[in-house]
């Protein structure tokens, strides 16, 4: 910014990323998967490959080979990206105790992007079907994104 240029960085390294740049773009087989800012990207990947490359960031604390993990993969699970705001409630906590439903959680992380302090987790769904629907309207209603995840997150 200081001098007016700008950068190309070519890198796997999310961390990188998320601490030097303000724009992404996620690339495959020489193609264009994904592009936006950092906080977009790193808040909703859309793409397969920009979720796998987030989660293979050696700063995720996320570790592909647990054994629990490949256990729980057949398991619905969602997707939710906490605000600044939304971080001082206790959301899950106070969703369990509404619905009387335990959730896994299978994964959650607060991170620095561009500034600002951002959370995702992803949750492993109960089977019930009503179980799931009130989690999701209760999510929704606290003004959380919420996203439906496959095997690779």
């Amino acid at each position: 910014k200081e001098f007016g240029i700008t950068i190309v960085i070519i890198t796997h390294q999310m961390s990188v990323v998320r601490q030097i740049c303000t724009k992404v773009a996620i690339m495959s087989l020489g193609e264009i998967k994904e592009k936006g800012t950092v906080t977009e990207i790193f808040s909703h990947p859309k793409s397969r490959e920009a979720r796998e490359l987030l989660l293979k960031d050696p700063d995720s604390g996320y570790d592909e080979d647990l054994p629990q993990m490949k256990e729980l993969l057949a398991e619905r699970k969602i997707r939710i990206v906490f605000s600044t705001n939304s971080s001082f409630e206790p959301v899950i906590a106070n969703m369990v105790l509404l619905t009387g439903m335990p959730v896994n959680i299978l994964r959650a992380d607060t991170r620095n992007v561009g500034g600002t302090a951002r959370g995702e987790m992803i949750l492993g769904l109960p089977d019930d079907e009503e179980a799931q629907k009130a989690i999701l309207t209760y999510l929704e209603q606290r003004g959380l994104d919420v996203e439906e995840v496959t095997g690779d997150v």
